[in-house]
């Protein structure tokens, strides 16, 4: 593995409301979500979206960033770091699409955690 000082991963599987909380000590969040629209490795920035108060025990990310925001704990940079997928089944194999992915994915994001270091 890389070490990436100062970076905490947390893996899951979606996103709760819970987690608005945990945005509060982050400078930055990357998210990385699997995709079957987009064919390659895409980065994207985010920006909240109007809540739905009405939401369900999940949330997309930008739902998420507002959720933060209204409790006064979004962080400043945000981005989505998209991984093409073609199966979504239960499993213990990635698809394919994603295997192939992934060392471009892996440095992506360590590039992107380094651009995010380093910023004021």
């Amino acid at each position: 593995g890389r070490a990436l000082p100062g970076v905490r991963v947390v893996s899951v599987t979606q996103l709760v409301p819970e987690f608005a909380a945990d945005l509060a000590d982050c400078r930055a969040v990357v998210f990385v979500d699997a995709s079957v629209v987009d064919r390659e490795v895409t980065v994207r920035r985010l920006a909240p979206v109007e809540p739905d108060w009405r939401m369900t025990h999940h949330l997309t990310p930008p739902r998420l960033l507002a959720l933060a925001a209204a409790l006064g704990s979004a962080p400043p940079d945000a981005v989505v770091v998209t991984v093409p997928a073609s199966d979504f089944d239960l499993g213990d194999a990635l698809s394919p699409a994603t295997t192939a992915a992934l060392p471009e994915t892996v440095d992506r994001i360590v590039a992107l955690c380094g651009d995010l270091a380093r910023r004021p």
